[in-house]
């Protein structure tokens, strides 16, 4: 009988702070989430930089005073190590933790600045070439996807579809986090148990919006691929290279299966 993986809860705020001064990191603060996660930053002045926590990664934009992103962290009962970043455009990056002794999690603040399905492409592809397939279950993206989940549209479809095909889920408030519809949820793997926790009214565009999640112990050892998996992943990277919409995607993947019927 496989046995049951131990899981711990913890907190965590999503916020499009739309510039982040003084004042709003201070709301964000109060608070007191273990991890934050805030969207367009801009270029908060050097001295806001001085009352962030020391374990705060910032992305900020070169040539430009729009979008960026925030992580922070403030695990106080657990050892928190930061390993590795996987840059995914000017905005944000994939990060990895060691949380504990024995905890992964792979973790980013979200900003698709035009919610493109390009956008969402290259962040796909980026976990397909950069993240162990069998720690995708450890993944957390949240943010501001800026792609409208009360409405139909391509860019709706190609992400709920590579989602489930990566394996993961998506959690939504089902509520108006914007005034265009729904733009901010969490896309997770399976050993992340995300539940919503309050959506505020706060000093932006979007609203804040407080989740608990709990993360499950990994396994000892990576379990054996199952190769028909494998070469499914390979359809669905060999898919996104290809395609340049919804529709193109879903017939190279039906393409290339039917075209291997025995893998």
């Amino acid at each position: 009988k496989q046995r049951q993986l131990q899981k711990e809860t913890f907190s965590i705020l999503q916020w499009n702070c739309r510039s982040l001064s003084r004042d709003k990191l201070k709301y964000a603060l109060d608070f007191q989430p273990d991890i934050a996660l805030i969207q367009e930053v801009w270029n908060p002045a050097s001295i806001l930089e001085n009352d962030l926590p020391h374990t705060s990664l910032m992305k900020i934009r070169k040539h430009s005073k729009g979008g960026g992103t925030l992580l922070w962290t403030n695990l106080k009962t657990y050892q928190i190590r930061h390993y590795r970043e996987i840059s995914i455009n000017q905005d944000y990056s994939v990060h990895i933790y060691l949380i504990g002794r024995d905890r992964i999690l792979w973790i980013a603040s979200i900003y698709l600045s035009h919610g493109l399905a390009s956008q969402i492409k290259a962040l796909f592809t980026q976990i397909y070439n950069s993240i162990p397939s069998y720690e995708w279950k450890f993944l957390l993206l949240a943010g501001d996807f800026n792609v409208n989940l009360e409405k139909d549209s391509s860019q709706k479809r190609l992400l709920e579809i590579l989602t489930k095909q990566y394996g993961l889920s998506m959690t939504r408030t089902n509520l108006h986090t914007h005034k265009y519809g729904e733009l901010d949820y969490i896309i997770h793997g399976s050993a992340v148990e995300t539940n919503l926790v309050s959506v505020y009214k706060a000093p932006s565009d979007h609203k804040l919006i407080l989740w608990k999640f709990k993360l499950a112990i990994p396994d000892s050892k990576p379990k054996l691929q199952v190769p028909n998996k494998r070469f499914a992943e390979l359809c669905t990277l060999e898919a996104l290279k290809r395609a340049t919409n919804t529709g193109e995607f879903l017939q190279y993947s039906h393409r290339l299966r039917e075209a291997h019927p025995r893998r």
